[in-house]
C-alpha cells in the first residue's frame, strides 16, 4: 500500500511544475527586491465555473493492477472578467479520512492573466524529517494538534512585460490541517515574511505565469483546432507554450490530441484525449501526463479526467464528478457552498 500513499502528492507535484526537496526552502534569501502583489490572483473576478474531481490510484506490484478509488479530491475554479481577464484555481490532494495511512498531502494553486500581466500564488505541504524538525523547531501539543509539524511552501510571482519577479517562503503549521482547512492555511501563509527568497529574471515575451494558464491555453487551442480542420489539429503538435515557475522555464506541448468517445456514468460523451509533455529548459527533463477534455457543448474544454503515471507500476488519476455526486465544496474566504454557474450532466 506504500505506493498508493504517494498518489495525492504525485498530482500536486505535476501542478507545481517541479519537485523540490524540503531543504530547498531553508536557503538564505536572495536580496534582490521584487515588487509582487499581496492579493490572491483573480479573487476580484466573478466565478464562471466550478468542477470537482475524485482521486484514484493504481499500482502494479507484478502483473496486475491494484486499484484504490476515492483517496482524495480536486477542484478547479474558472473566473472571467472584462477585457479578457481570466483566472484559474486548483485545489488538489489526498484526504486523510479516505487515503491509506491517513496520507495528508495537498496543494492550492491560483493564477490570473490580464493583458501582458500574469500572477501566481501556490501553496504545497510536506512533512518535515526528524533532522529538519530538530533544526527548525517543534510545536508544543495543544488543542487540535499533537505537536507534529507540516511545512507549507509558498510561492508568489508576477510576470509582466518580459520580466518575472517571484518570492518563495515557508510556514510551519500543525500537521492535522487538511485541504478542507484551505482558507485557514492560506490566511496563515499568504503574506511573505521579510526573509523570503527573491528571484527576478528576464523572460521571453508570451511566457505564461504558471502551469495552469499554460494548460488552459493548449486545451483551448486544441478544441478550436478540432473545430477547424485536420491540418490545424496536426499543426498544434508542433507548438509549445512556455511558462515560468520560480527560477525555471518550462515548455508545455501536446504529443497528440485525438477524438475519443467515452461513457461517463452511463452517458456517451465526445472528448479529446490529450497527451501532454513538460520539458524543463535548463535540464531537458521531461514529464508527461494526460488530460481528457470535452469537445463541445457544456463540456467544451473542461477536463473530465487527468492522469499521471510517473512509473510503469504507479498511476494517479483525477475523475470528474457529476453534479449529483459532488462532495463538500471548498472555497477560500467563504463558508457558503459554491454552485457552479455552468452545470453539466
Amino acid at each position: 500500500m506504500r505506493a498508493l500513499r504517494t498518489v495525492g502528492f504525485i498530482l500536486v507535484l505535476v501542478a507545481g511544475g517541479a519537485a523540490m526537496s524540503a531543504s530547498d526552502y531553508f536557503l538564505e534569501p536572495n536580496l534582490t527586491v521584487a515588487q509582487i502583489t499581496r492579493e490572491r490572483p483573480g479573487q476580484n473576478l466573478p466565478i464562471s465555473r466550478v468542477e470537482r474531481y475524485r482521486m484514484a490510484g493504481r499500482f502494479r506490484p507484478l502483473l496486475f493492477w491494484i486499484s484504490r478509488d476515492n483517496v482524495g479530491t480536486g477542484q478547479i475554479i474558472w473566473r472571467h472578467g472584462p477585457a479578457g481577464a481570466v483566472a484559474y484555481e486548483l485545489l488538489i490532494g489526498s484526504d486523510p479520512a479516505l487515503a491509506p495511512k491517513k496520507l495528508n498531502r495537498w496543494g492550492y494553486f491560483a493564477e490570473s492573466t490580464h493583458g501582458n500581466t500574469g500572477q501566481l500564488f501556490a501553496v504545497r505541504n510536506f512533512q518535515i524529517s526528524k533532522s529538519e524538525e530538530r533544526s527548525v523547531g517543534k510545536l508544543h501539543p495543544g488543542p487540535g494538534n499533537d505537536g507534529r509539524l507540516r511545512v507549507f511552501s509558498a510561492i508568489r510571482a508576477t510576470v509582466r512585460a518580459g520580466r518575472s519577479a517571484a518570492k518563495r517562503w515557508t510556514a510551519r503549521i500543525p500537521d492535522n490541517l487538511t485541504l478542507r482547512d484551505v482558507d485557514h492555511v492560506l490566511t496563515t501563509v499568504e503574506r511573505a515574511p521579510g526573509d523570503a527568497r527573491h528571484h527576478d529574471e528576464v523572460v521571453p515575451d508570451g511566457v505564461r505565469s504558471g502551469f495552469l494558464a499554460a494548460v488552459a491555453d493548449l486545451i483551448n487551442r486544441s478544441v478550436q483546432a478540432h473545430h477547424t480542420s485536420p491540418a490545424a489539429v496536426k499543426a498544434l503538435r508542433e507548438i509549445s507554450v512556455s511558462y515560468v515557475y520560480w527560477d525555471s522555464l518550462y515548455d508545455l506541448s501536446l504529443r497528440s490530441h485525438e477524438i475519443k468517445r467515452r461513457l461517463d456514468e452511463g452517458l456517451l460523451i465526445t472528448t479529446i484525449h490529450g497527451k501532454f509533455q513538460i520539458r524543463k529548459r535548463l535540464t531537458g527533463k521531461v514529464t508527461r501526463f494526460e488530460v481528457s477534455y470535452g469537445l463541445d457543448s457544456c463540456l467544451a474544454g473542461i477536463p473530465v479526467s487527468i492522469k499521471y503515471q510517473p512509473r510503469w507500476w504507479l498511476q494517479a488519476e483525477l475523475l470528474r464528478e457529476r453534479e449529483s455526486e459532488l462532495s463538500v465544496p471548498f472555497e477560500p474566504n467563504s463558508d457558503q457552498p459554491i454552485r457552479s454557474p455552468s452545470t453539466c450532466p
